[in-house]
């Protein structure tokens, strides 16, 4: 069962539905680069929006998808363009489509990515272009996620409780949720399930927020220089302060191991539940086949009787009274008998609805 995909309606919860379809909406933000249409892909469990290595930004246009989380909820995703470009009239355009995804969904989880690559540090344009938006839009903790992306697999012991405590500082906002995500194999559908499963969840464990536009984004590409100087000093501060918040950050990183453990053995729970709902599928597909043949046969007997009698009504029109009455009876009788198994094969096909019900929600 390898490749078995886990669906978001096995999670315990889902807040971020919680205000209805047409409400409700994921927005991805970051720079270009960053994989935002990558993880909206990953979310969605296909490639709807275009995602690929260049040097030149791929989004363009302020685009979304519908996602069905379960039965009764489901969400727009959004992947917008990145804000940081070379040219102002490209930074102005993005500007643009970042203003039309939140008036189209106000109602909505921000996803903010950075992209640390192989070194893992978080890069100042990102942060840059995050303080740029929040400034206009007022991101809260409880409706807004970071999600550090491309995570090289072997890192310090302490890397994701310092960068909790770094994002904590560098943004000004405390209690910010974080996920981490590992660079995978793009190819090896296990690891894109997993990724999606651990994204999915902490996208789930938001609260929506009705985000109003309190002016505009104030960015100009002359500037950006001088800004990732300021930025840079930031991290630099930080860099400096980190033996004093050492006990912050093994706070913290107790606290992310604790939860990775929780979440691993979560997820292999999970997939031991699927697989085993999904082997008991032969099994209800057997009983619905079975029903189906009984049926098939009890509707050509019904048939072959009714012919008979027929004609045998035919060839008794000039038959004596008496013996056109018992004729009559036993027509009466097989006509009671075929109401009978149209009964039980309407018993029966209710069954059959039943099982295939079941099947799917199972699935």
């Amino acid at each position: 069962m390898e490749n078995n995909p886990i669906e978001f309606y096995h999670l315990p919860t889902a807040r971020i539905a919680s205000a209805g379809a047409a409400q409700t909406g994921c927005l991805f933000l970051g720079n270009s680069g960053s994989g935002k249409s990558f993880l909206a892909n990953i979310v969605i469990g296909r490639d709807v929006f275009k995602a690929e290595c260049n040097c030149d930004s791929v989004t363009h246009e302020t685009e979304f998808q519908e996602y069905k989380i379960n039965e009764d909820n489901s969400c727009a995703i959004f992947n917008i363009p990145g804000l940081i470009e070379a040219d102002q009239q490209a930074v102005d355009r993005n500007k643009i489509e970042i203003y039309k995804a939140f008036e189209q969904c106000p109602n909505s989880v921000v996803a903010f990515v950075f992209n640390v690559g192989g070194s893992g540090r978080l890069k100042d344009e990102d942060l840059i272009a995050f303080h740029a938006i929040n400034n206009v839009y007022d991101f809260k903790s409880n409706s807004f996620l970071v999600a550090v992306n491309d995570l090289p697999p072997e890192r310090p012991a302490t890397y994701e409780g310092e960068t909790i405590v770094k994002l904590q500082h560098l943004l000004n906002m405390q209690d910010v949720k974080v996920c981490f995500l590992d660079r995978i194999n793009k190819d090896e559908l296990r690891q894109r399930d997993y990724l999606r499963l651990k994204l999915g969840k902490a996208l789930l464990e938001c609260t929506p927020k009705m985000y109003v536009k309190k002016g505009d984004i104030q960015l100009q590409v002359d500037q950006i220089k001088k800004m990732k100087e300021e930025m840079k000093q930031k991290q630099q501060e930080f860099g400096h302060r980190r033996e004093q918040l050492q006990n912050e950050i093994h706070q913290k990183q107790s606290e992310f191991d604790q939860a990775k453990k929780d979440f691993e053995q979560s997820e292999t729970n999970l997939r031991a539940e699927v697989e085993q709902q999904e082997a008991a599928e032969p099994s209800s597909q057997a009983q619905q086949n079975e029903l189906i043949k009984m049926i098939k046969i009890m509707q050509s007997g019904m048939a072959e009787q009714s012919a008979d009698l027929n004609a045998e009504q035919t060839q008794n029109t000039g038959i004596q009274t008496v013996e056109l009455r018992q004729k009559r009876q036993t027509a009466a009788d097989s006509q009671a008998e075929q109401r009978r198994l149209a009964k039980q094969m309407e018993v029966m096909k209710s069954e059959i609805e039943r099982l295939r019900q079941q099947q799917t929600s199972t699935a």
